[in-house]
């Protein structure tokens, strides 16, 4: 099955938009593990603060005498927080102990303590922390059924977008498997760009040479069955053809440019008066006798008028 270019940016596409479903997906896990474990973090802090700062000592508790129904074991943890909150409103040494059990966890989370106490609420961090960070635990102490005297302690965390994707191994090798298809892609359509534009400029190259071939190749009929291409210094006689060089040239356009096809000893001395060093009859002689030579396959000859000059003559066999 052919692969045309709109399959191919379906495909990649397509490939792209599950691998980042899968980075989202994967993204939210880490978000959720990071959240149960914030819970577990909590507890041992405030565990923690109870160890360090407050003496342990033994006291007999009958719930008989109790005015009400609540255990005795949750009325010290009520009585344990007011406590905390009477030496440290703010709550800073908890909130000490659970960043530094969250570290354990991420480094980069952030943390923070609320609490509710006698009908009013303070946050150890500011509101603007607050509302993009998130509940992971609360805890309700009370000691009777008074509600405003209910102690409600909450812990907080804020972890950046980024780091849950950059602080964790499977983002890049999502990324890279992403990235692969698709490098190879761009490569492989890199590749097919050049050879296609080479094989456009080799066969460019080769019309316009063929082009010009023919647009500089003009036969000009000279004489009956006789052609001659100005551009190619080629002359034709039916399948035949001889490409003159040199003084052949000049004395042969010479001779074709007058009409009755003579030139005079003066004509053809105009030609090589520049020509050191011979006799300009013998000179003559030589350059004719060239040209004589060079096109007697065509059946021209080069005659010689006595006093005058010289007279092409074509057909000449057939003249004889």
């Amino acid at each position: 099955m052919k692969w045309t270019k709109p399959k191919r940016i379906f495909a990649y596409t397509t490939y792209a938009l599950i691998t980042i479903i899968v980075i989202c997906v994967n993204f939210n896990t880490k978000k959720i593990n990071i959240t149960e474990s914030a819970k577990n973090a909590f507890a041992n802090a405030i565990n923690k603060e109870k160890d360090l700062y407050i003496s342990q000592i033994n006291v007999q508790y009958h719930q008989k005498n109790s005015p009400n129904e609540i255990r005795g074991e949750e009325k010290k943890n009520w009585s344990d927080q007011a406590y905390f909150i009477a030496k440290d409103s703010e709550r800073n040494h908890l909130n000490s102990l659970f960043r530094d059990e969250m570290h354990k966890i991420n480094k980069y989370t952030n943390t923070a303590i609320g609490y509710s106490y006698n009908g009013k609420k303070y946050n150890s961090r500011d509101e603007k922390f607050i509302s993009k960070a998130t509940l992971v635990q609360e805890y309700k102490f009370r000691k009777d059924y008074n509600n405003k005297s209910d102690i409600i302690l909450q812990a907080y965390i804020y972890t950046p977008a980024y780091v849950l994707l950059l602080n964790n191994i499977n983002t890049y090798i999502l990324f890279a498997v992403m990235l692969i298809p698709i490098t190879c892609y761009i490569i492989y359509n890199n590749r097919n760009k050049k050879e296609n534009l080479s094989k456009g400029i080799n066969n460019e190259d080769g019309n316009l040479i063929k082009q010009r071939k023919y647009q500089s190749t003009k036969w000009i009929e000279i004489h009956e069955g006789y052609y001659w291409d100005n551009n190619h210094n080629t002359l034709r006689y039916n399948n035949t053809q001889v490409i003159l060089s040199g003084y052949n040239i000049k004395i042969f356009r010479k001779f074709i440019s007058k009409e009755d096809f003579f030139l005079s000893h003066a004509d053809i001395s105009k030609l090589y008066e520049k020509v050191e060093s011979v006799e300009t009859k013998d000179r003559a002689y030589h350059l004719i006798k060239s040209l004589k030579e060079c096109i007697a396959i065509l059946d021209i000859n080069v005659v010689s008028i006595r006093g005058k000059g010289y007279k092409l003559v074509f057909n000449y066999d057939s003249c004889q």
